[in-house]
């Protein structure tokens, strides 16, 4: 980031921040195509690192958001994630064409902050399904009539129960 602020033209910052733009509003359509969202996002991170001046750490980034770009994809799907991480490219990018290094640092951080309270959401979620499946899916205990089981009622266990 520091060196994108440093090295990178105007007119590549500003380049910058009209997508950035774009990008937001193409989130605040009702229905937005997401493979077009995750390939402007992908576009976004190898501006910055081109900015930079190192075609090797623009050709890591470019090898980076191949393996990343389907988490990061996960705060687009997630209606909770999608408006602040659109919000947040475009202060970061703005902050970028600024010169402001350490507001735009924090919002690269945010970012990451964002993208890991959306992993542990998912995490959190697939668990709980998975609670909820083990539940169903569980012997039924003597007596246990609740809905769902195959069976109307368990026969007794004991000899006072008969």
């Amino acid at each position: 980031t520091q060196l994108a602020i440093a090295r990178g033209h105007r007119a590549d910052k500003q380049a910058l921040v009209e997508t950035t733009d774009h990008f937001e509003a193409l989130l605040r359509q009702p229905d937005p195509d997401l493979n077009k969202i995750a390939e402007i996002d992908r576009e976004m991170n190898i501006a910055l690192a081109r900015m930079t001046g190192n075609p090797i750490f623009e050709m890591i980034m470019r090898m980076t958001q191949i393996g990343f770009s389907s988490q990061d994809q996960m705060l687009y799907e997630d209606p909770d994630f999608c408006a602040q991480t659109a919000a947040n490219w475009v202060d970061t990018a703005r902050r970028i064409a600024a010169g402001d290094i350490l507001k735009a640092l924090s919002s690269i951080s945010y970012h990451y902050v964002l993208l890991a309270r959306c992993l542990q959401k998912k995490e959190s979620e697939a668990a709980r399904r998975a609670d909820l499946q083990t539940h169903e899916d569980r012997a039924p205990l003597p007596g246990d009539t609740s809905p769902g089981w195959p069976f109307e009622s368990t026969p007794a266990t004991s000899e006072a129960e008969r």
